[in-house]
């Protein structure tokens, strides 16, 4: 029998990716629809919810990373574009039923932690998924139009949800949105891709992260990416009692920077998804983290508040490089071990998320905006510098599949 030419076999893997990209842009916008997230806190509080109902809202993701390696165990035994869909399908069937059963604010927080906390549990196995679905030399691109396509969507929902909150019944509208995104990770079930008939076991949760931190790389960028995120996450909580507090910035100008962020965000999803498929993703996570000390610098240092759109650029640009480094800095440290990876970096993720709000409060209490922000610039630069002399394995091999892929 002959064997395929190299041409024929490039045509076929092109349509299948074109195919995959097709569906996951399709998915991520559908699903961009569901806006409840946006608007949970200040619906919870409008309920009459007390402050720590409103943390609860806050701490639902830090909780769905603590919880995601143990679900991830199970799922590592089936196949990863199955799990998201059953799980996509999952967590909104679980808020309808919440949304609907929810008679108090406590109700209604505790209706989306369970949404987060089944949502979240796939993360491993949607790392798997993106590894297969698309070539190295082309994910970051794939990944980054994926996520602008279905942030556009996502700004519309979100304005046209908030102005339907305001008229109509807060639980008719927001089941609304759950089901009207019902079908989106549905398209995932079709995707194509290779099954790894011989992948490994997960390590049991208890083994896992002793198993991923006996690799030297990968221990490093968890330390690294720890001060980093845990600086970050600092600095969320300090900049809103900033821009009161310090720049009794109105509620307009409030806006003008969310937007502005959003819109920096689109543009940051298309310069660095260019930029991780020529290069490293671990290495410009370094840039990434210099670039993000400007952020605090920012709020420390800036005379007035119109001022501060430079932090929300430079918020925009570096938040769109640590969503897709959190995936695809997985799949170049740990090749076919990336879902494994992904399951210990979540669970580090939702402890830091989780405590790094509470020390940056105690901060601001005890010494102060100014000394908290210190803080968070030292954070950072300790994980910019810590970054420096990662050496990630080398790259899985891939088929080199033509940029034209995602054209259309």
């Amino acid at each position: 029998m002959l064997a395929r030419p190299d041409s024929d076999r490039a045509v076929t893997e092109q349509q299948r990716v074109r195919f995959n990209f097709r569906l996951d842009l399709a998915c991520g916008a559908l699903g961009a629809t569901f806006f409840a997230g946006s608007f949970m806190p200040v619906l919870v509080r409008r309920m009459g919810g007390s402050e720590l109902e409103v943390a609860l809202i806050l701490a639902s993701g830090p909780i769905g990373h603590i919880i995601a390696p143990l679900p991830g165990y199970i799922y590592n035994r089936f196949p990863p574009a199955k799990v998201l869909a059953s799980v996509g399908i999952a967590a909104r069937v679980v808020f309808v039923i919440g949304l609907l059963l929810a008679t108090s604010a406590i109700s209604l927080s505790l209706a989306w932690v369970a949404f987060n906390i089944v949502a979240l549990s796939s993360i491993a196995s949607s790392t798997v998924l993106v590894q297969r679905i698309y070539p190295d030399e082309q994910r970051g691109q794939a990944m980054a139009r994926v996520r602008m396509f279905a942030n556009l969507v996502g700004m519309g929902s979100v304005i046209a949800g908030g102005a339907l909150l305001e008229i109509a019944d807060v639980r008719s509208v927001l089941g609304a949105s759950a089901l009207i995104s019902f079908a989106a990770p549905l398209f995932l079930m079709f995707m194509r891709y290779e099954i790894d008939r011989d992948r490994r076991p997960m390590p049991s949760p208890i083994r896992l992260g002793s198993v991923a931190l006996q690799d030297t790389a990968f221990r490093r960028y968890l330390v690294a990416t720890t001060f980093i995120g845990f600086g970050n996450a600092m600095g969320g909580t300090a900049y809103p009692i900033m821009l009161v507090d310090k720049f009794d910035a109105p509620t307009v100008l409030v806006g003008v920077i969310a937007a502005v962020q959003s819109a920096a965000t689109i543009a940051g999803y298309h310069f660095w998804g260019r930029r991780i498929d020529r290069g490293s993703t671990v290495a410009l996570l370094r840039g990434n983290a210099l670039l993000m000390l400007l952020l605090p610098l920012t709020y420390l240092l800036a005379p007035s508040a119109p001022y501060l759109l430079i932090g929300a650029v430079v918020a925009g640009v570096t938040n769109a490089m640590a969503d897709l480094a959190f995936f695809t800095s997985m799949i170049e440290l740990a090749g076919n071990r990336a879902g494994f990876y992904m399951a210990a970096q979540s669970f580090v993720l939702g402890v830091r998320a989780t405590l790094a709000p509470f020390v940056a409060s105690a901060l601001l209490i005890t010494v102060g905006a100014p000394v908290t922000l210190i803080a968070v610039i030292v954070c950072i630069a300790c994980g910019a510098f810590l970054v420096r002399g990662i050496r990630p394995a080398a790259r899985t091999e891939a088929l080199r599949v033509p940029a034209e892929a995602f054209a259309d």
